[in-house]
């Protein structure tokens, strides 16, 4: 009714329902798709998103009349120990909100993800959060080079994935950030590895060819992920 001009276009699709074949299989029923679930359906999504934004609006609506209260009911200095809520909901709000107010932040998630007694997802939120910062303020990557050593591999891992949002700095920065990564190409933990060439390619970072040649070898091409990664690293840094 809104929109009389799309009514031809619509009847394309629509007027007659389109025969569904099964590829590579003569002997298989055709299947109308006006049964069951309409497979190739070229207007589909846009009904979908037209059938939703009322819905997403009313969502909005009551996000934003609820906000005020929520941040009155959290104050900044509570939220740090949010981080490590059971729920992962809360955390992710937790930190989206320490975001929200600003570079002050910062030093919040340095001290969280720092080595303390924080817990291990405390740590992560708060290594998740200082890279969202690390964007407006390099010198924030340094936290994130520090925290490559740590005895927590799943730290280690992290941190190095972090370290791929500085693909923008300089030259000399990047070389920086760059250099303690390449011992964590050997590390034992498989997750560091793959992050750790992962980073080193999106860093450019021509002096890992060696290391990431050894990955791949040493790889043998058991671990698809590893495998991947390693491809990946040598592509984006040489």
């Amino acid at each position: 009714a809104h929109f009389p001009e799309l009514v031809p276009y619509f009847e394309c699709f629509y007027r007659t329902p389109t025969p569904l074949r099964v590829v590579g299989s003569v002997h298989a029923p055709i299947i109308m798709s006006r049964e069951g679930v309409q497979q190739g359906d070229g207007l589909g999504t846009l009904f979908f998103c037209v059938a939703a934004k009322p819905i997403l609006e009313q969502l909005q609506a009551a996000m934003r009349e609820e906000e005020p209260e929520a941040e009155a009911s959290e104050p900044v200095a509570e939220l740090p120990a949010l981080l490590g809520h059971a729920d992962m909901a809360v955390r992710l709000a937790a930190q989206q909100r320490l975001v929200a107010v600003g570079l002050s932040s910062a030093e919040l998630f340095s001290k969280v993800a720092s080595p303390n007694d924080s817990p291990r997802l405390a740590r992560l939120h708060a290594i998740w959060g200082l890279g969202q910062f690390a964007e407006q303020d390099s010198k924030l990557f340094t936290t994130l080079v520090a925290l490559l050593g740590d005895d927590d591999p799943e730290i280690r891992a992290q941190a190095a994935k972090t370290l791929g949002h500085a693909d923008k700095l300089g030259n000399d920065q990047l070389e920086l950030i760059s250099k303690p990564l390449l011992p964590l190409l050997t590390d034992d933990s498989p997750r560091v590895r793959t992050f750790a060439a992962i980073t080193l390619g999106r860093l450019k970072c021509e002096a890992a060819l060696p290391p990431l040649l050894a990955l791949a070898r040493d790889n043998d091409n058991k671990d698809a992920v590893i495998r991947h990664a390693a491809a990946f690293g040598l592509a984006e840094s040489q």
